[in-house]
């Protein structure tokens, strides 16, 4: 039997503490004998099942965002923007919003990493840009190529990203207006 190494071993516990899998199961599936699982399991202290809560209660939590976001999707342009203005202000209120920005900075700065075209990177570039106030006389835009070399370097406080999501929302808010707008007038249009 093969011996494990120690990132091996982490896995192999986190497959017993969060998904529940018993000694027999871990030891098929790296290749060790129960024995060896029972005796890791008694030395280092895993507790069958131990962090399973976690991932139900993080299913939970996102099927419900799931179903509010559904909600408030249904409601108008305006009283989506209110409703999006009152998260924030309770997030900041209750000082959650700066966790939460720091980790969707981390998913920006992964999506950066992950991109894989110059077309995804020109995307990125241009979130960012419309964040950042205008550069001085001085300085020259980033090119597509330039961005690519830069790409692993490129990052954005959360804060811009906080306004990245936001300004989205904007826009996606004011398309909907926009629809809405010309749905309007082709009906008028209709009734004469």
């Amino acid at each position: 039997m093969p011996r494990l190494s120690a990132d091996q071993w982490e896995r192999a516990r986190a497959d017993y503490e969060v998904r529940g899998l018993g000694m027999g199961e871990i030891g098929r599936r790296y290749g060790v004998t129960k024995q060896a699982v029972a005796k890791k399991i008694k030395t280092e202290g895993w507790v069958q099942g131990k962090s399973s809560h976690i991932v139900d209660r993080k299913v939970s939590a996102i099927k419900d965002f799931r179903a509010a976001e559904l909600e408030s999707s249904r409601l108008s342009s305006t009283l989506q923007m209110t409703v999006a203005e009152c998260v924030q202000e309770q997030l900041q209120q209750e000082g959650i919003l700066a966790s939460l920005a720091n980790a969707v900075a981390a998913k920006a700065r992964s999506m950066v990493d992950a991109a894989a075209s110059p077309e995804d990177l020109e995307v990125l570039s241009r979130i960012k840009k419309n964040l950042t106030p205008p550069p001085a006389p001085a300085q020259t835009s980033v090119t597509v190529q330039q961005a690519q070399v830069r790409s692993r370097e490129m990052e954005m406080s959360p804060e811009e990203v906080c306004a990245a999501l936001i300004a989205e929302q904007q826009r996606e808010i004011e398309e909907q207006e926009r629809r809405e707008r010309e749905k309007r007038a082709k009906t008028v249009e209709n009734s004469q």
